[in-house]
């Protein structure tokens, strides 16, 4: 005896929200595994963190204003990179800040960024460029001497 149309298609339908409900419950399954590894720090939760300076604690970072969202890498004890939050650009580097980055050093500016000081008025005779870029204009991992833009002002100094 063969089976019905009828009889094939209620049981398509019934394996079709079998197999919803088994996705649906071990993707659930999936997302709670990871937020309580995550939470009880058995694995790390990614390449950020984020640290609120406290009032009993030093600062996490010197120059900026207590209670100030930072964050921080995970290895910024290798990478030295460590941001602060501005609601009007998001991330950024925090002023005046000094550390080192795979043992080089790393200087960010009053400014902000990434190089020695330097007047928002260009003084007369005085030539400049703009690099805007990506973590390789920026010097990830390199001093500030290194960088490919300090390199560039240095050839250009000679000519």
């Amino acid at each position: 005896m063969r089976n019905s149309p009828e009889s094939n298609a209620a049981r398509q339908s019934r394996l079709r929200r079998f197999r919803f409900m088994l996705a649906f419950v071990s993707s659930g399954l999936t997302v709670l595994a990871a937020f309580l590894l995550i939470r009880f720090q058995i694995i790390p939760a990614g390449p950020l963190s984020f640290l609120v300076p406290r009032d009993d604690n030093a600062p996490a970072a010197p120059n900026v204003e207590e209670g100030a969202l930072i964050l921080e890498e995970v290895g910024a004890d290798k990478t030295g990179h460590k941001y602060v939050y501005d609601e009007l650009i998001g991330w950024r580097n925090i002023p005046n800040w000094q550390s080192t980055t795979f043992d080089r050093k790393l200087t960010i500016n009053s400014k902000g960024l990434r190089d020695t000081e330097h007047p928002y008025a260009k003084p007369e005779g005085v030539k400049r460029i703009l690099v805007l870029g990506d973590s390789f204009a920026w010097g990830y991992g390199v001093a500030d001497e290194e960088t490919f833009s300090s390199v560039l002002e240095r050839l250009l100094a000679g000519h």
